[in-house]
């Protein structure tokens, strides 16, 4: 299960390579098992290339000529080139000028202030009592952020002074090293609620209502706290700039566009047939 769901991490988005030096931490931890089951390794093996299979789509999809082919792929070459970012820069998130240096430092803080505050207080808590409880599971956390989250950020190189959209684009690969730390604030729950437990012993409230009484209140606050910022429910700025774009364009003219305002232009023309005497050229 973890082999395949690796290989669908792949298919969308590389950034999921950054946690194989902790996996292979965890295999060689197993090996003494792994040695004794090698048939272990052959079924991950097949199991995470048909994770990998999603890729096969995307020369058929090209074939029947989409409307938005990315890539155009026609060749192995062509399917080599798009799983390895090439139009973007293999080895950077972005090549746009203006998008890249900058402080790396600025980029670790905007990493670690996606958490929050009270996450973080409880993810340090869940450090220690998984380095004291599962020292395995600490190791493999605590390498797999370290190259997800500061290494990432450090090598994507986008410049979040200079260009306002950067750090906009760089938040949705935090994802990954919240993902991975998530479970060490479980640890920290636990570890608090047993402290309590073993002080207050006296207490009618097991630890399990303790744990659940907390994270109950964590979410609460947490989504008190950001709803009202990241709620984009009412939000319509997209819709009616492509509209006034399209109410402006002359009937049978040529409208040249790039970047994602095309794929709006797009979509009104294809699936609300808005602009359809007009041809659009991505």
């Amino acid at each position: 299960m973890v082999a395949r769901g690796s290989g669908l991490g792949l298919t969308n988005h590389q950034t999921i390579v950054l946690l194989g030096p902790a996996s292979c931490f965890i295999l060689w931890q197993q090996r003494s098992i792994l040695r004794e089951r090698p048939t272990l390794l052959l079924v991950a093996a097949v199991s995470f290339f048909a994770g990998l299979l999603p890729y096969a789509y995307i020369p058929w999809a090209s074939a029947h000529h989409p409307t938005y082919n990315w890539g155009n792929v026609s060749s192995i070459s062509d399917l080599i080139d798009v799983i390895r970012r090439r139009t973007y820069g293999s080895s950077h998130l972005v090549s746009v000028p203006g998008y890249t240096g900058g402080s790396v430092i600025a980029r670790i803080i905007a990493l670690l202030a996606s958490f929050g505050l009270t996450t973080l207080l409880f993810i340090a808590v869940g450090l220690i009592a998984a380095y004291r409880q599962a020292r395995p599971y600490f190791w493999f956390g605590l390498v797999g952020f370290l190259l997800a989250g500061p290494f990432f950020v450090w090598i994507t190189n986008l410049n979040l002074a200079t260009a306002p959209s950067a750090l906009f684009v760089l938040q949705r690969f935090f994802l990954l090293p919240q993902v991975i730390l998530a479970p060490f604030v479980a640890f920290g729950f636990l570890w608090i609620a047993n402290l309590i437990g073993r002080y207050w012993r006296r207490t009618v409230v097991n630890t399990s209502l303790i744990v659940t009484a907390m994270t109950a209140v964590s979410i609460t606050l947490r989504v008190a706290m950001d709803y009202g910022r990241i709620d984009q429910s009412r939000n319509f700025i997209e819709r009616r700039f492509t509209e006034d774009v399209w109410r402006t364009v002359e009937s049978g003219s040529i409208l040249i566009a790039r970047g994602d305002i095309a794929f709006a232009l797009m979509y009104f023309q294809k699936v609300e047939h808005i602009g359809a005497d007009t041809e659009l050229v991505l």
